[in-house]
């Protein structure tokens, strides 16, 4: 009963946060631009291997991990988590999601589930000009960009990627994406 109150009180404190958040601002130049990512505890590869396809230098991301994680050499020490120390009662972050979004993030991606509130406070309400998740019905006021539903509790991290590569203007410099079809990136339709 506790737990069931306690995760309503963090859904309704994300959605506060959702609706207070600031206007977009003007994006920087391409080259210029800062992405905010979250990850879950429990990220696999794939979810690392796309971060990998921002072509961003490290100043230029900021990774927050829903849980301790074990990210790959190329993000050791580069992922801020958020553990249990790091949140309030109902679960949602205490000064985490202020401090990711004093980076000034351009773009925020979200690679959790859309409709977790930790996620959702971080990403939905963070300031950036676009917030991308995968799509849940019930968390789409937090997230400016969805992609589609792939069955899965978590967003596709290759279809997030294929949907930013095919906006035009780009909305993050990407580096050459694998041939679709290959390691198991969707083909294009």
């Amino acid at each position: 009963m506790l737990d069931g109150l306690r995760s309503r009180l963090a859904w309704n404190a994300a959605l506060r946060a959702v609706r207070r958040r600031t206007g977009p601002t003007a994006l920087r130049p391409l080259s210029q631009r800062c992405v905010l990512a979250v990850v879950p505890a429990d990220a696999e590869r794939d979810v690392w291997d796309a971060l990998k396809q921002l072509d961003l230098p490290a100043r230029q991301l900021r990774l927050v991990a829903l849980g301790m994680t074990s990210p790959p050499d190329a993000f050791a020490g580069a992922v801020q988590v958020l553990d249990d120390r790091a949140r309030d009662w109902r679960g949602l972050p205490i000064r985490l999601a202020a401090d990711a979004w004093a980076f000034g993030p351009d773009v925020a991606i979200n690679f959790a589930r859309p409709a977790d509130p930790a996620a959702m406070l971080v990403v939905g309400a963070s300031p950036a000009s676009v917030r991308v998740s995968g799509h849940d019905p019930r968390s789409e006021a937090a997230y400016d960009l969805l992609t589609a539903d792939t069955g899965g509790d978590r967003p596709d991290p290759a279809v997030l990627l294929r949907t930013l590569e095919l906006i035009d203007p780009p909305l993050v410099p990407l580096r050459e994406l694998p041939v679709r079809g290959s390691r198991g990136l969707p083909p294009r339709v």
